[in-house]
């Protein structure tokens, strides 16, 4: 019983084959494949008339207030161009935000 364990322990040891970094490396074929999260709902607030980049942020923060109209924003975010970019976490309070948007915003010129 002893000596077929020895054997067999001695059998795997020769079988063993450890890699090494650089053998790890030349073997693997491609990268592994990355997790794309879902993007989260988007709408963008572009000014009517070109004006400061901070102030057309400052102005959307003030004149909407998510807590309201019960709306939770991921994300704020300035383009370029002046644009403002609002990300939500569901399509409902998406649709909530826009129409705040449009009727605090319309008469603004934002």
């Amino acid at each position: 019983m002893m000596e077929e364990i020895k054997r067999e322990l001695a059998d795997l040891k020769a079988n063993y084959r450890k890699d090494t970094y650089s053998n790890v490396l030349k073997n693997k074929t491609s990268a592994p494949d990355s997790i794309n999260k879902p993007s989260l709902p988007t709408i963008i607030i572009r000014p009517k008339s070109q004006q400061n980049i901070g102030k057309n942020k400052e102005e959307v923060q003030r004149l909407i207030n998510p807590c309201e109209i019960n709306v939770g924003i991921r994300n704020i975010k300035e383009t370029k161009k002046g644009n403002i970019v609002l990300k939500c976490d569901t399509e409902q309070e998406l649709e909530r935000l826009k129409k705040s948007a449009e009727s605090k915003l319309k008469d603004r010129g934002a």
